[in-house]
């Protein structure tokens, strides 16, 4: 319930996603390293930005109580659409919740099925660079 509660909280304070900067050079993004799933950026609010280059993964973790439904979005105002987010229940390899996909938009919703943080995978577009914003919020119907 925290996490829903601290979502919605910051969700009626927060006046948009930052504004995305022009992607013009492939250099290291602004959470390097989180390229790797042990290295996972812990996301503690509603959204991170960054930036993905061509064949670049970027990991983030976000922690859930058991039964938080959540949706997962990686969102993109311009260049190639990415692929939905891949997330993993902690300590898992294969991804679990659905994929959805809708213009700017791709992503993953999901209800925790336990307690912990769950990792992230946001998979670059092999053509070219793209600046995103990876948000984070509840969906109807919270089990509690």
């Amino acid at each position: 319930m925290s996490f829903i509660l601290s979502v919605l909280a910051l969700a009626l304070a927060w006046p948009g996603p930052p504004p995305m900067q022009p992607a013009d050079f492939c250099g290291r993004d602004a959470y390097e390293p989180n390229d790797t799933r042990p290295y996972a950026r812990r996301l503690s609010g509603v959204f991170a930005d960054g930036r993905l280059c061509p064949g670049d993964v970027d990991w983030y973790a976000i922690h859930l109580e058991k039964g938080d439904r959540v949706a997962i979005s990686v969102l993109v105002d311009r260049g190639p659409a990415t692929p939905p987010p891949l997330v993993y229940v902690p300590g898992a390899r294969k991804p679990v919740g659905t994929r959805f996909e809708a213009e700017g938009e791709t992503g993953t919703r999901l209800t925790a099925s336990r307690t912990g943080w769950y990792r992230v995978r946001v998979d670059g577009p092999a053509s070219e660079a793209v600046p995103y914003v990876l948000l984070v919020w509840p969906t109807a119907g919270a089990e509690r």
